[in-house]
């Protein structure tokens, strides 16, 4: 329904050089006239996204367009996020893509490797990301039915976890939601101890979450132990084994 329109994005500060936007002008009349502007990251004011790149899926007319967004965050801390369009660009849902945030250079010019492609319901975004002096290329394969799942798919479907064993002095707990949920994470011992809150009923979005338990900070020696992770409704114990 969509064929023939053409699209235009962008971002600039015109709110003021602490409010980076991403924007979108669409015109379906060759370019003769154009829409008024349309904002398409969903956050508050007051916050960066920049770097934008954009897809249309021709098979459906849907729009994709991947940025970077510091929008829960403090300082430089960046994520990136893929906003996505079914009706046209006239409204925008916001999905965070990256499984943690990274720290940009600005000796470092991150804008070169940014990019989307779309077709028959596979997304596939590409950014670039700074860990320490390294710099990494990252995709991911996003399916149009994943969106699907995020209003159909039953709350026990809603968490997939992922364990790993500590290394260094870290472990992690890593699940992936099919829609935004409050996670609360507790850690315990083989007694039934408590030891620690890790995560205290807090608002995540859609997507993979890595989150890091550092054996240091609570006294964890070498052991078995269970992570009590909370979504909604939903209640999964599962083990962390630390080395």
């Amino acid at each position: 329904p969509y064929n023939g329109t053409i699209y235009v994005n962008w971002s600039d500060q015109r709110n003021g050089s602490d409010d980076t936007d991403i924007w979108l002008k669409k015109s379906t009349d060759g370019g003769d006239t154009w829409s008024d502007l349309i904002r398409v990251n969903d956050d508050v004011a007051g916050n960066q996204q920049f770097f934008c790149w954009m897809d249309i899926d021709q098979t459906t007319g849907y729009i994709y367009i991947v940025f970077y967004d510091r929008r829960n965050l403090s300082g430089n801390l960046t994520d990136v996020y893929m906003a996505r369009s079914t009706d046209g660009g006239e409204t925008f849902s916001n999905h965070k893509i990256s499984e943690m945030p990274f720290l940009p250079n600005a000796g470092v010019f991150f804008g070169d490797y940014t990019n989307i492609t779309a077709h028959n319901g596979v997304i596939r975004p590409i950014w670039e990301h700074l860990n320490g002096t390294q710099e990494n290329i990252y995709t991911a394969i996003i399916h149009e039915d994943d969106f699907i799942g995020i209003q159909e798919v039953d709350l026990r479907a809603n968490i997939n976890l992922y364990p790993n064993p500590a290394i260094n002095g870290k472990t992690y707990i890593s699940f992936k939601l099919h829609k935004a949920q409050h996670i609360h994470i507790d850690l315990y011992d083989t007694n039934n101890k408590h030891i620690a809150n890790i995560l205290d009923n807090e608002v995540l979005n859609f997507g993979k979450h890595t989150i890091t338990v550092e054996t240091e900070k609570y006294h964890l020696q070498p052991g078995l132990y269970y992570y009590v992770i909370q979504a909604d409704d939903y209640v999964t114990t599962k083990k962390i084994q630390i080395l």
